[in-house]
């Protein structure tokens, strides 16, 4: 990008006088330096942001989980997965990670609610759509199957079909934008598969 931005600069050159193409350059160049910086720190803060979402639901997700949660498998529900570019949590592997990190136990599992959720009779189905790869992962019913639910801080578990159909059935609407993290200039989402 900056080898294409420096051509067009030095091509727009010619427009100037041999006597003014150094300082049209110069100013040329201070304007894309202060344009980047200005993208960077728009989209650092995003990230920013993101990350004290993510400080706050593992907050929370500790001082509603029992003492040694050793076997559980979270899902994360009542919060939205990005926040513009950056990340809150949006699969298992991000939230997954930072629970066995947090408690040093890899026998954790951390999965996010996505909109397509199928309750079958012996589990939960979350098909989580990566570009074009659709990815469903099913947890079996147990009392070790809990739902976070973020919005309230209240964990709720899952032993069974005709519990996991009432909170389902219970549960608010989240309005969250599409997910586009790493897919600028795609016709794409993470969760929705292509059109």
């Amino acid at each position: 990008m900056v080898l294409v931005a420096l051509a067009l600069i030095q091509r727009g050159l010619q427009l100037f006088s041999p006597r003014r193409r150094s300082t049209a350059f110069a100013a040329a160049v201070a304007v894309l330096a202060a344009v980047g910086t200005f993208i960077t720190t728009t989209i650092g803060g995003y990230w920013q942001e993101a990350a004290g979402r993510q400080r706050d639901v593992l907050s929370g997700l500790r001082a509603a989980l029992p003492q040694d949660p050793t076997g559980m498998t979270v899902i994360l529900d009542g919060t939205c997965p990005e926040v513009g570019p950056g990340i809150v949590f949006t699969s298992h592997y991000d939230l997954g990670g930072a629970l066995q990190t947090i408690y040093r136990d890899p026998s954790l599992e951390g999965v996010v609610i996505t909109p397509a959720v199928t309750l079958q009779r012996h589990g939960i189905v979350l098909t989580t759509y990566v570009y074009d790869v659709i990815e469903p992962r099913f947890y079996r019913y147990a009392d070790t199957l809990v739902v976070y639910d973020a919005r309230r801080r209240r964990l709720h578990r899952l032993p069974d079909e005709v519990t996991a159909r009432a909170y389902f059935a219970s549960r608010p609407t989240l309005s969250c934008p599409p997910l586009r993290s790493f897919a600028w200039g795609l016709r794409t989402s993470r969760y929705l598969p292509f059109n």
